[in-house]
């Protein structure tokens, strides 16, 4: 092979190395390092393994991202500003922009987090959706509905897509409870019947009075 400056091959006449007359390095199998790739010229930005079972990828002399033996994930940035992005490169105006998915062991979705686009491309909802009973691998699966939504406005939905006010509760008997855990608590309750009321109540009592 004119292209190949060096040719290494096995029994069965298959490539195991090859490096061609530009440089470019070919392996039929794994690659064995001690520690370290280093970028040629730039020896302050590499990858590699720094001690047994961790990966670590190092930019500008610093450590930026980390797998360790169990599985956890440091990343670093010595600014702040900056952490994590996470970007959609086609237009998005009502769908995903990015989701973090939380699964069980047996793959199924039982929370996640995303970004959604709000109708113009220039502006998204964040939307968060729990269940106690997953389906399948998929954030988006009804199984694991939408629980709380804080629009682009920064109007705040519970159990409400398009939430209309600063605070929206939507529900079939929707309630919110201010309580201190030491001394009165505050209920307001809007029901399925159209009753609506406000209860004041105490540690023994939750409804010591109220105001229809």
């Amino acid at each position: 092979d004119t292209n190949k400056a060096i040719r290494v091959r096995n029994n069965s006449d298959t490539d195991t190395f090859s490096l061609s007359y530009r440089g470019a390095a070919t392996f039929g199998g794994d690659l064995t390092i001690p520690e370290y790739i280093v970028h040629s010229g730039d020896s302050n930005t590499k990858f590699g393994f720094e001690s047994g079972d961790t990966f670590a990828v190092e930019t500008a002399g610093s450590e930026r991202l980390r797998v360790s033996s169990d599985g956890n994930i440091r990343h670093s940035c010595s600014g702040g500003e900056t952490i994590f992005e996470m970007q959609r490169t086609d237009s998005n105006t009502t769908g995903a922009v990015g989701t973090i998915n939380f699964l069980a062991s047996d793959d199924h979705s039982v929370a996640s987090i995303s970004a959604m686009g709000d109708g113009d491309n220039e502006g998204a909802d964040i939307v968060f959706r729990t269940t106690s009973a997953a389906a399948n691998e998929s954030p988006y699966n009804a199984a694991t509905p939408e629980r709380l939504r804080i629009d682009s406005s920064g109007n705040v939905g519970i159990n409400s897509t398009n939430p209309a006010y600063l605070l929206d509760i939507a529900s079939g008997s929707a309630s919110m409870r201010l309580n201190s855990t030491s001394t009165s608590t505050l209920v307001i309750t809007s029901g399925a019947s159209n009753a609506a009321r406000i209860e004041f109540g105490d540690l023994a009592n939750n409804d010591t009075g109220y105001i229809y």
